[in-house]
């Protein structure tokens, strides 16, 4: 199957629209309900991953269960509600004096932490973070300040966190520690009696990445102390079974904490002086050590203040172990309460549809004069004139992949890159409504971003290697190419730099590179060969930035930063300069109130396009308006399911059925991709047409869809044509059935 097997039916819709950058809308509060909120009676006397904490006076208990906050008498008895409502209310603590509880929220949108006294009246929102997300609260015992876990992200996957100490009655923390990196996680803070020890727990594996398959016999999670007068940290508890949510006694003399023991997640104490370990209690819940555990490992324990036990909760209950005995009892509760449901938002999904729509957009770019748009779609070049309903394929190649396309400045010609996965990669050029592309003469390779000279007489791209999906031959000498189409002669220009593009001379790129750690644009003259450097400039920099693009007239820069679109003037000075949104001195407009990709200028310099999904956007650009006007324009693209009508059944095999009981000898017929007969096989006819598998000794099961993938379908932006084949094919869970007498299927 080649990729015209992909090709799009195309429905198109545009729609045009003015809207303001920052639109005027009601502030959103997770408490709030609506005219359809229900409610329902909680009546439960077991919990599902309960914090816990004990009174200073030894009397009472709190715990969360469903986002709700309760107290209780320490030997047990009826659950008081201390806050109800929408918020997501966690992790509680008591003050030092007994007063007021300290805990965990989303009331004020996003994690914070809060505090309400303890008759759950004045609740006060202490911290203000927005995107630092905190947790874990730990009340010091001076009782004028607390210590939380600060969450901070990272390009890949959950993140990191800091411990961050702040005082009691609110405003800015100071971090107490610093993450190691952002990918080993850090948190469940606890300070011992007299307030001079922190200890929390950490991912203690190897390296700097987050590795999947961990195993806990080995060890993973470990606990240090931080002394945090000296500032010295030691290793307290690790090693086999790892260790987690350190738990100082009030007297200062053990430190309990939580080991995995093959497979069985044991409660430990630890003498601090001597060293020694005793396991007190068996059968804990299994913790998280094998995750990212950004709430804590497991759930927070307690001494009692006599440190003479501790509460922990585990197998839905809650429990007392002695630490002298090592004795066990349940402390039993009652919670009955009503719990506020808003109806879940529903969606009508067609199922298994013979149409997909295309969601996801590549490669956008404009017409200098904004008369036409091209875009990737599915592994082709597509050009849809504005005011044209229907876009079209840009040729008729349907042996490779087609991807980053350009205009010529005066829009009459494109150029893009191909790839094959027998033949390897290309730059081709086409004149716009030819179809007939040509072939830049570059050789056999890995080929991305092709971009015209302004003259329309030279063409700057990339050469990269192969890797991963690809293979690694003619991947030598990677770096920027200039290639003259007057005269054929290829150059390699710079072996760094991403993404080669120019501004107004024909004689000098831009590109993209590294500055102080940080993304930066740069040119370079055409005329510097490697490994020489003479001429080469970084004009700007962003603390941020993700993307940057000069205009075609050399005076603007594009900025993608913090998941918005930026553009600011390019400095003049002859020292790289800070550009974005925290850079006062560096005037810029924020034009997307949203995030947006491909970002490219019209051929005057005066406006900005950019793309997400399938909407795409466009902005004048003027630094003297109040108000930026957004205009943007929907395309909806429509794919075809890859479809047969072949009849296959298999009998004779163990049908696990979604109506009631296993059918031990069954029979399963489907055409196409439609199951047509389930059944015990005396009951079902097979059609003679059908293709016959022999299930006995097996069992079938309804399908189990898993589309949690990590793997990469290419290499720097090149998908290769098999990917193009498997990812058509999980969009629309199609499986197909091999016919022998057709070796082209």
């Amino acid at each position: 199957m080649n990729p015209s097997s992909f090709a799009l039916v195309t429905l198109l819709t545009i729609t045009t629209a003015g809207a303001q950058v920052e639109e005027t809308q009601p502030e959103w509060n997770v408490t709030d309900t609506t005219s359809a909120v229900t409610s329902t009676t909680i009546d439960t006397r077991e919990g599902t991953w309960m914090n816990i904490d004990v009174s200073p006076d030894g009397g009472h208990l709190l715990f969360d269960l469903l986002g709700d906050l309760y107290e209780l008498p320490i030997d047990g008895g009826e659950a008081r509600a201390v806050t109800t409502g929408h918020g997501w209310d966690f992790q509680p603590r008591y003050t030092t004096d007994g007063t007021a509880i300290i805990y965990t929220s989303d009331q004020g949108g996003g994690d914070n932490i809060w505090r309400i006294a303890r008759d759950g009246t004045a609740a006060k929102q202490l911290t203000s973070e927005s995107v630092r997300l905190l947790t874990s609260p730990a009340v010091e015992p001076n009782g004028g300040y607390f210590v939380a876990r600060k969450h901070f992200t990272g390009p890949r996957s959950l993140g990191a966190g800091e411990i961050w100490r702040y005082d009691l009655d609110g405003g800015n923390g100071r971090p107490l520690t610093h993450r190691k990196n952002q990918q080993k996680d850090l948190g469940e803070p606890a300070l011992s009696p007299d307030g001079k020890t922190l200890y929390y727990s950490y991912d203690a594996t190897d390296g700097d990445i987050f590795e999947y398959g961990k195993d806990a016999n080995k060890g993973i999670y470990a606990i240090d102390a931080l002394d945090l007068n000296s500032g010295r940290i030691t290793r307290v508890a690790g090693g086999a079974g790892g260790a987690i949510r350190p738990t100082p006694s009030p007297d200062g003399k053990y430190l309990a904490f939580v080991r995995r023991v093959r497979g069985v997640s044991m409660l430990v104490m630890k003498h601090l002086r001597s060293g020694a370990e005793r396991t007190i209690a068996s059968g804990l819940e299994r913790d998280l050590q094998e995750t990212w555990a950004v709430h804590g490992v497991y759930p927070t324990i307690d001494y009692t203040p006599d440190s003479a036990a501790i509460v922990y909760w585990a197998k839905g209950k809650l429990w007392r172990v002695s630490v002298e005995t090592g004795q066990v009892r349940e402390i039993p509760f009652h919670l009955k309460t009503e719990i506020a449901i808003e109806p879940a938002i529903r969606f009508s999904v067609d199922v298994a549809p013979n149409q997909r729509p295309v969601k996801m957009l590549r490669d956008v770019t404009h017409a200098p004069d904004g008369s036409s748009v091209l875009f990737t779609a599915l592994g082709h070049l597509y050009i849809q004139r504005t005011a044209d309903a229907h876009p079209k394929r840009l040729t008729r190649d349907d042996d490779v992949i087609e991807f980053d396309g350009a205009f010529s400045r005066d829009g009459k010609e494109i150029v893009y890159a191909t790839w094959s996965d027998s033949t390897l990669g290309e730059i081709r050029t086409v004149k716009v409504g030819s179809k007939r592309p040509r072939v830049v003469a570059t050789g056999p390779g890995h080929f991305i971003n092709p971009q015209f000279s302004p003259n329309g007489d030279d063409i700057v791209y990339s050469k990269v290697t192969g890797g991963d999906l690809l293979p690694s031959i003619w991947s030598a000498n990677p770096g920027i190419y200039h290639v003259s189409r007057l005269t054929n002669e290829r150059s390699l220009i710079r072996r760094s730099g991403t993404l080669p593009h120019y501004g107004s001379r024909n004689d000098r790129f831009f590109f993209s590179t590294t500055h102080e750690g940080k993304l930066a644009l740069a040119s370079q003259n055409l005329t510097t060969t490697v490994p020489e450097h003479t001429g080469t400039r970084v004009h700007v920099f962003g603390e941020k930035a993700t993307g940057l693009r000069v205009s075609p007239n050399g005076e603007l820069v594009a900025i993608q930063e913090g998941f918005k679109v930026h553009v600011t003037k390019l400095p003049v000075a002859t020292e790289p300069r800070g550009v974005g949104v925290s850079v006062e001195s560096s005037p810029h407009l924020t034009l997307s109130t949203h995030s947006g990709y491909n970002l490219h200028f019209s051929g005057d310099s005066r406006s900005l396009h950019w793309s997400l999904g399938a909407t795409l956007y466009k902005a004048d650009i003027d630094f003297i308006a109040e108000e930026q006007v957004v205009t943007n324009t929907q395309i909806q693209l429509a794919n075809p399911k890859p479809v047969h009508d072949k009849v296959g059944a298999v009998q004779h095999v163990r049908i696990l059925s979604m109506a009631g009981d296993p059918i031990e000898d069954g029979t399963v017929v489907w055409r196409g991709d439609r199951i047509i007969a389930v059944g015990p096989a005396a009951e079902v006819t097979i059609p003679d047409s059908a293709t016959i598998f022999d299930g006995t000794g097996r069992t079938l099961m309804p399908g189990l869809i898993d589309v949690h993938a990590h793997g990469g379908y290419g290499h720097r932006g090149i998908v290769p044509q098999q990917s193009w084949r498997a990812l058509s094919y999980l969009a629309f869970g199609v499986t197909t059935i091999h016919d022998p007498s057709n070796d082209n299927e």
